[in-house]
């Protein structure tokens, strides 16, 4: 009985040749993805050393002063007349990073209620700096929310408004001489502003307030 012939290579297959084509865009492929991989990774190295290299922390914003001369609201239809006046004190604790402010504005809400808006001025704060800003809001808004009505009610009667101050800020913060990051930024103050009558809103009793800054 005649035997089949024997594979001279044991344990080796040969299929059909690999087209040169088809091997190179694997090989382009494998490399971009590495690439890409390896670029990832140079940038979340690079933002890990100048987080060790400069530490930032948060701008910190605080109402130094608030007060109304007036609040009043009417009926049949419902109006806000409003003069608010605050101060406002805002500091960049960072020993090597500055900061640009490119755009900020401030809005007043009582009981939930908008019942004004302010563009602020766009400014530089340098290291270790604080800069001081004077919101002040005046004018008169119409009120569609009857709850708006009852809390006036209740807080006319001790002279203190409790007024929501926000801040909406894009900012971007300057790491040494070449690299600025880019970030919105919301600011919440929940301040209790005194109704003054006589002139002196020194003496007022407003509480200097911290605001809550979310990035």
């Amino acid at each position: 009985m005649q035997q089949a012939p024997q594979n001279p290579y044991p344990g080796s297959y040969y299929g059909p040749p690999i087209p040169p084509q088809q091997a190179n865009h694997r090989n382009r492929r494998r490399t971009i993805i590495r690439a890409f991989i390896a670029f990832w990774i140079a940038i979340g190295i690079t933002v890990l050393i100048l987080w060790l290299v400069y530490r930032p922390n948060k701008i910190k914003f605080s109402v130094e002063n608030a007060y109304l001369t007036n609040f009043t609201l009417t009926t049949s239809p419902s109006y806000l007349d409003y003069d608010l006046y605050t101060t406002v004190s805002i500091r960049n604790p960072n020993k090597k990073i500055g900061v640009y402010y490119d755009r900020l504005e401030a809005s007043a809400f009582y009981s939930g209620y908008r019942f004004g808006w302010i563009p602020l001025p766009t400014f530089y704060q340098g290291h270790k700096n604080t800069t001081m800003l004077f919101p002040s809001f005046d004018g008169r808004s119409i009120v569609t929310d009857s709850s708006v009505s009852d809390t006036f009610k209740n807080e006319n009667a001790t002279r203190f408004f409790n007024i929501d101050l926000w801040f909406n800020a894009k900012i971007r913060l300057k790491y040494g001489s070449w690299i600025k990051i880019k970030y919105t930024v919301r600011i919440r103050c929940d301040i209790r502003v005194p109704l003054v009558t006589n002139g002196n809103s020194n003496n007022a009793g407003f509480q200097w307030t911290q605001c809550d800054v979310d990035y």
